[in-house]
């Protein structure tokens, strides 16, 4: 779990659930084993975070929570995937306090997905949230074309990285939130590492949430249980 703040406040407003696998003390990230699963081991792992987002949500009550399924709903319809999951594990799970993250190149192109995101909102309550925006695949049109269908964009780390002393990176930041924010969407900016880095985010744009490692580094839901529990 990882927290995604309020950019003024710096207060929690939601937690993002990542996917990690611990193999003798190393850790390795979703590119080192979701190409290699097959979609019952896929579909089990989505059955565990939702488990998990569950009973956090039970424990912290105030709180809304995220997870990334983007390498799953292209291997079955996200609406009956989500439909699927909710009968199996969403019997104590918030919906409108659940924001599906989807990343932008497996998405962008698919109106089925589009259509099937506006039926799971309209019909679950669930949020979703655009991931990844500024990387490669990036056009700015298609922020037109998802009206009304993410309540949140990811500006993606590649923006971010050295933007202290990089002008061009702060130029375009600075040009792609207010483009985001125009068109009715809220921002997080992801790779916050320090506070130099959090100090020229927001003197050259004004996002409304932001993540990262000076806010946060991820920690273990065991961990997390247990340090929410004893506070």
């Amino acid at each position: 779990a990882q927290p995604i703040v309020d950019s003024i406040t710096k207060k929690v407003y939601f937690y993002e659930i990542l996917s990690r696998v611990e193999i003798d003390g190393e850790i390795h990230l979703p590119s080192d084993f979701i190409p290699d699963m097959n979609i019952q081991m896929k579909y089990r792992l989505a059955k565990f975070l939702f488990k998990n987002i569950s009973k956090l949500q039970q424990l912290l009550p105030d709180k809304s929570f995220s997870l990334n399924i983007s390498s799953l709903e292209i291997d079955m319809g996200i609406e009956e995937y989500l439909k699927k999951l909710l009968e199996a594990e969403g019997s104590f799970l918030d919906a409108s306090r659940c924001i599906i993250e989807i990343t932008e190149h497996s998405s962008l192109d698919d109106e089925k997905t589009y259509e099937s995101i506006k039926n799971i909102k309209h019909n679950f309550g669930f949020r979703f949230a655009l991931d990844d925006f500024g990387s490669k695949y990036s056009t700015l049109d298609k922020i037109y074309s998802t009206e009304n269908v993410f309540d949140y964009i990811k500006v993606d780390g590649a923006l971010v990285k050295n933007i202290e002393t990089d002008l061009m990176k702060q130029v375009n930041l600075q040009f792609m939130v207010n483009f985001i924010q125009t068109n009715n969407k809220k921002v997080i900016v992801e790779y916050v590492s320090s506070e130099e880095v959090y100090k020229t985010i927001m003197h050259v744009s004004k996002p409304e949430y932001l993540q990262g490692f000076y806010f946060g580094e991820p920690k273990s839901i065991k961990c997390f249980f247990k340090e929410e529990t004893a506070s």
